[in-house]
């Protein structure tokens, strides 16, 4: 049972979070600022390896609910990762999310930690959200240390949230302590 918790936690926060920041490809590609229908893993890996952002999140999607073809929290882990290793860097927050829980791939907390670092400003709504899931042990093993990080970088690029969240968790640690 808790498999299957952490397994929805995971499918909320890799397409939810990630489908969530206002940051896409619109001005790149025409076909961008039309939501990415692909209706089967071949359209949208077609879209997304044109550049599409929206089709990479619905095939991470189709990946992690079955839809394209077998369920498999790998092939969405390595979508993620080639996309962020390819410079697609929006899609970074969301592989050092895997890498952190070791979701489809080995747990590697020390490299998730360094590519939160260097990518959450690319997309501070997912740094948020997965700051939130690990400061409240949402779905994930709670590490308060890593959601205060995640959620002060959130912070620093500006999402008004985030700093609320971050001044609420400092604030009641203060309290503890």
């Amino acid at each position: 049972m808790k498999g299957l918790a952490i397994r929805g936690v995971l499918l909320l926060a890799m397409v939810v979070a990630s489908g969530c920041s206002k940051r896409r490809s619109a001005g790149k590609d025409p076909s961008a600022a039309k939501p990415a229908r692909c209706s089967n893993r071949q359209q949208c890996l077609a879209r997304c390896e044109r550049g599409v952002d929206r089709a990479c999140e619905r095939l991470t999607g189709m990946y992690l609910r079955g839809t394209a073809g077998k369920q498999s929290e790998v092939e969405a882990a390595l979508l993620n990762k080639r996309l962020c290793e390819r410079g697609r860097r929006y899609f970074c927050p969301t592989y050092a999310f895997v890498l952190a829980v070791g979701r489809g791939v080995a747990q590697d907390t020390t490299k998730a930690r360094a590519l939160f670092r260097d990518t959450c400003h690319f997309d501070p709504v997912a740094c948020r959200e997965y700051g939130s899931l690990f400061a409240r042990g949402r779905g994930v093993e709670r590490d308060i240390g890593l959601g205060i990080l995640l959620l002060d970088l959130a912070c620093r690029a500006k999402h008004a949230f985030a700093c609320a969240e971050l001044d609420e968790l400092r604030g009641r640690r203060r309290r503890i302590n």
